[in-house]
């Protein structure tokens, strides 16, 4: 577990990671002159980052709940 300074850095993070390691192919170039490591790619959703990024299958629908539930709060 982590504990960020914000909650916004902690976002920003946790969207890095992911942006970095889960949801783009090795060599994919990415933020601030970047590229993606591909470490656990398994597709470009929710869904495939699930395969390796949680242990509960139901992690990508739980999350999709949270943020639509976030979003509609905008």
């Amino acid at each position: 577990s982590y504990m960020f300074e914000s909650y916004e850095y902690g976002i920003e993070t946790v969207a890095k990671t992911l942006v970095k390691n889960y949801l783009n192919p090795a060599g994919t170039a990415i933020y601030d002159g970047e590229t993606a490591t591909g470490a656990y790619y398994n597709g470009p959703n929710i869904e495939a980052v699930n395969v390796r990024y949680a242990s509960d299958q139901n992690w990508s629908n739980r999350i999709f709940e949270i943020m639509t539930y976030l979003y509609e709060k905008l």
